[in-house]
């Protein structure tokens, strides 16, 4: 017969379902008898026109081009946004939430809010003096049906992304992209160089793709489409490759950065393999130094030449090949380089150049289950240095090819996973414009999927786009925040009070969960270890100074926990608690505030919060392995 405690760990590890946990974690921010309401405000907070004027002028140059372009078509230039195109004043809107009642969704054209409130808040709120109108949300349905006040993790209820990615969604997420284009994070204002066989840039994907400067190292010009007398499909390789890290066809094909400008560079012959591909590698290279290119994507490799000369393996020590020299003072001078580990097979040693370069980001091809390819090159370097760096999708990978202007298709090889890394390193650049290139590949590695347990064929695995953008540097970490509830932890060594010193416009507060009273409270003090529900207006990234923390000690309740991470992902079997033992295996979760939902991990991320099921009281320690 099963002990007392034993028949708890068994009803436990049956209620481990999303939806079970969802009502299992919902406690005292939940009303009852309440209904959905609109409230609506007299105005948008602006003293006179000219203020009023200011915001219009202001929000015009937050619209991205491609909505700037839509609302030309139906407006004229002096028009172009008006009143009702702003959104609710924010003061309004945090008073509402700071009264008691839980707010749903926010309207700009109606300048207002939904909210869930009883009766008697509702007469409260109608005493606001900016408050318009209060009326009931209407509901269509079948019979009667009592309303309830969304908790923590059920602000909205489908989510769906902004972007129509198609097939390439898979591949974007595999590296955790979508949530920082949700942020409005696309490349912008980074300047990429491509360098392969020549471009069909006259393709569709294109359209929207910046290009700032365009050469052709074999022929000296400035065309890198094919030519007349070209080899045949000399530019087909290089438009896949462009496409995958840039390219916009709705349905079909995102890019990870496709908001960055770029340089073209033609620098592969497909009508040999001679030394002098090398050199034309090289000074493409510095020519994109010359012109501030930020991030160099080069979907190619070197080792062997038809004249049956080349680099031994004893070569690939990351001092020899000129190639992987010059990557390595293309890092020095601030410039990422992504490169293909290679398509030579599962041996060891089985690397091209440049990807030995200890600065240079070598990356292999896993397919949509996220195992290696067995082409994919692996590591170690001649002096023993693990590679791969990275790795993302290389086979089936979603691009446009070269056949026609709007010829879509897919492909295999590392020369397609090299792209979705490079244009990952325009996003974090975009958001840390002063990060090195060493301090980028760090802030990918450390919170990759095997950031504790790299090897030679994987390297340090699948990065968290959205993980590196938070991994702290100089210090100061960088939180990301989405419209609605979400699940924070600060990777800090110290308190930080008041949290509205750094988070002013968040709606209600902060939010932990205290596992004796089975509820959630109130607090303003942000502490380390702690995770917090919070409620956010919008879309937004935080990055704030503060003591950072490489571990942490939490004092843990029997049952469930809110807990935080520390500057890098942690993986579970990393977990130490005091007495040993004392964490119900499989009960690590985080909440999604995208899809509401809460998702099964096996690591902490720096930034973000996590439920935890304690059998017994106990201390939870976290640190760097």
């Amino acid at each position: 017969m099963l002990s007392v405690k034993m028949r708890e760990i068994v009803n436990y590890k049956r209620l481990l379902g999303s939806a079970l946990l969802a009502v299992l974690l919902s406690c005292s921010l939940v009303y009852s008898n309440q209904s959905k309401y609109w409230v609506f405000f007299r105005d948008k907070g602006h003293q006179g026109a000219a203020e009023l004027e200011a915001a219009l002028a202001e929000y015009v140059h937050q619209l991205p081009e491609r909505t700037i372009r839509r609302l030309e078509k139906v407006r004229s230039q002096e028009n172009l946004v008006t009143y009702e195109d702003l959104p609710p004043y924010l003061e309004y809107v945090k008073a509402i939430g700071n009264s008691g009642a839980v707010i749903h969704r926010r309207s700009r054209w109606f300048n207002g809010v939904s909210v869930s409130a009883s009766a008697a808040l509702l007469n409260d709120i109608a005493q606001f003096s900016f408050v318009r109108e209060i009326t009931p949300v209407v509901f269509y349905g079948l019979g009667e049906r009592q309303e309830e006040a969304a908790p923590p993790g059920l602000y909205r209820t489908i989510f769906t992304h902004f972007l129509d990615y198609g097939v390439s969604l898979d591949q974007l997420n595999q590296i955790n992209v979508p949530p920082l284009h949700e942020l409005g994070i696309n490349g912008q204002s980074v300047l990429v160089c491509m360098m392969d066989t020549g471009y069909r840039t006259s393709h569709r994907a294109f359209d929207s793709a910046e290009v700032f400067a365009a050469y052709d190292f074999i022929d000296s010009d400035s065309i890198v489409y094919e030519e007349e007398g070209d080899w045949p499909n000399q530019m087909n390789h290089g438009t896949m490759t462009w496409s995958a890290l840039c390219g916009i066809f709705p349905g079909y094909l995102y890019g990870p950065a496709y908001g960055a400008s770029f340089l073209l560079a033609r620098t592969e012959d497909l009508s040999q393999e001679m030394p002098i591909e090398e050199d034309n590698w090289i000074a493409a290279m510095e020519w994109a130094d010359s012109l501030g290119a930020e991030v160099i994507n080069s979907s190619l490799g070197y080792l062997r030449w038809d004249d049956a000369t080349g680099y031994e393996y004893s070569d690939l020590d990351g001092n020899t090949a000129r190639i992987t020299v010059a990557s390595d003072m293309a890092a020095e001078r601030g410039i990422i380089v992504c490169t293909s580990a290679g398509n030579s097979g599962s041996a060891p040693g089985s690397l091209v150049t440049p990807a030995d370069a200890d600065s240079t980001i070598a990356v292999g091809a896993v397919g949509s289950n996220d195992s290696i390819m067995t082409f994919s090159s692996r590591g170690p370097t001649a002096d023993g240095r693990i590679k791969p760096t990275l790795v993302a999708r290389g086979s089936g990978t979603a691009c446009a090819t070269a056949w026609s202007d709007d010829a879509l298709g897919s492909a295999g090889g590392t020369s397609l996973s090299s792209p979705l890394i490079a244009g990952g390193c325009a996003l974090i650049l975009q958001v840390h414009p002063g990060w090195t290139p060493m301090q980028v590949i760090e802030a990918l590695t450390a919170t990759a999927n095997l950031s504790t347990t790299p090897n030679n064929a994987y390297g340090w695995g699948l990065p968290d786009l959205l993980g590196a953008i938070s991994y702290p540097q100089n210090d100061s970490c960088t939180i990301s925040l989405f419209e609605g509830w979400n699940m924070i932890a600060l990777p800090i060594s110290e308190p930080i009070s008041p949290a509205e010193s750094i988070l002013p416009e968040a709606i209600g507060g902060l939010f932990h969960y205290d596992p004796e009273l089975h509820s959630y409270y109130l607090t303003d003090t942000l502490y380390p270890g702690k995770a917090y529900f919070i409620l956010y207006p919008d879309d937004r990234l935080i990055t704030l100074e503060c003591a950072i923390a490489d571990s942490i000690e939490i004092h843990l309740q029997e049952g469930w926990n809110m807990i935080g991470g520390i500057r890098a992902r942690v993986p579970w079997e990393s977990f130490e608690t005091l007495p040993p033992h004392s964490l119900l295996p499989g009960s690590l979760f985080d909440f999604n505030p995208l899809t509401l939902r809460y998702e099964l991990k096996n690591a902490v991320q720096p930034g973000r919060g996590f439920w935890v099921f304690a059998l017994n009281e106990c201390r939870l320690i976290i640190h760097l392995p």
